[in-house]
């Protein structure tokens, strides 16, 4: 992630533009270098808006909450539980959105807010349930219920597009009938 700063040295004030994990390195980073430091802001990454269309399909969200839920309940740590999707994902898109998200938590950011770049795959109802958790500190009972719930969904999703393929035979069934009986 890069920053730009606006600091004073000798009297001077400098500006620039730095890459580092966070604006507390920066600081660390301008202070060692006898700069006192006026002001730190991120520089707006035009990925971001890349990934509002970057769509990590709903099967895989659901297989990575419940990874997920799992690890952080067996004791792991986000960064360790990442560091793990990280090397077990094999689908490209879900591979960038578990760096991307790793690398904001990294940087100091919540699971919560670090989601909120994704909102193409993670529902609004996703990241408030992460962030209730978050600030409850049950985050692993709410990704295990969060998973629960997601995997019903998708059964659900697979009946109703199995109860359609009938009619929709019948009905396509039907159309071509009376295409031939027309011509």
């Amino acid at each position: 992630m890069f920053f730009k700063y606006k600091a004073l040295k000798n009297n001077k004030i400098v500006e620039g533009k730095i890459e580092s994990h966070s604006t507390t390195d920066v600081v660390n980073y301008l202070r060692t270098n006898d700069f006192f430091p006026i002001n730190i802001a991120p520089i707006e990454d035009h990925s971001t808006l890349n990934n509002l269309f970057v769509k990590v399909g709903f099967n895989d969200i659901v297989d990575f909450t419940r990874q997920l839920a799992i690890m952080l309940n067996a004791g792991l740590t986000l960064i360790d539980c990442f560091d793990i999707l990280k090397k077990q994902t094999t689908n490209f898109a879900l591979l960038k959105m578990i760096k991307d998200i790793d690398k904001d938590i990294r940087g100091g950011q919540t699971l919560s807010s670090a989601l909120l770049k994704y909102k193409g795959s993670f529902s609004n109802l996703y990241i408030a349930l992460v962030r209730s958790g978050e600030a409850s500190g049950k985050l692993s009972e709410i990704l295990l219920k969060l998973a629960d719930n997601l995997e019903k969904q998708r059964e659900f999703k697979g009946k109703i597009k199995g109860a359609l393929i009938y009619p929709a035979i019948v009905v396509i069934g039907m159309v071509v009938v009376m295409f031939i009986m027309v011509t």
